[in-house]
């Protein structure tokens, strides 16, 4: 009722339904593009940090290295962020859970800090793993030529 009165105010009944329904097709259609074209130049940040490419050039050599294997970069670039991810969610529940039970300041201000680090030290493994991938697909190259700018 609340969601209904703030957001779409006197709507209600079909109208409502349709135009929530248009919000859910689109939200859908947003998520996968993102995750198309978040594999598709996924690479192209690594192509010129790492290879001093242009960025032209390592937006359209990123896109090659992707061609025609999308799916299998897809799953090896999710598998590991969503288990780093999880980890991190995991440790920072439990340490604030036990900061919260324990109810005392040093603790929770520790607490803070090794979330803090597992936050650290996730994203420092997810680029890891991210620059791995990228030199296993660089060094297994497509049979076509890559294109030239």
């Amino acid at each position: 009722v609340w969601f209904e009165n703030a957001i779409l105010g006197h709507l209600s009944g079909v109208t409502a339904l349709y135009l929530l329904f248009a919000f859910a097709l689109l939200m859908l259609y947003g998520i996968i593009h993102f995750a198309y074209f978040s594999v598709r130049y996924a690479f192209s940040y690594y192509l010129v940090a790492i290879d001093e490419k242009k960025i032209t050039e390592g937006l359209h050599q990123g896109n090659f290295l992707t061609e025609g294997r999308r799916g299998k970069i897809f799953w090896r670039m999710a598998f590991p962020g969503v288990v780093f991810l999880l980890i991190y969610v995991l440790a920072t529940n439990i340490l604030g859970a036990v900061s919260v039970a324990l109810n005392n300041t040093f603790f929770t201000s520790f607490a803070g800090f090794i979330s803090l680090l597992v936050s650290a030290v996730s994203l420092l493994l997810i680029n890891i793993s991210m620059v791995i991938l990228f030199e296993d697909v660089k060094a297994k190259p497509l049979s076509v030529s890559p294109p030239k700018d």
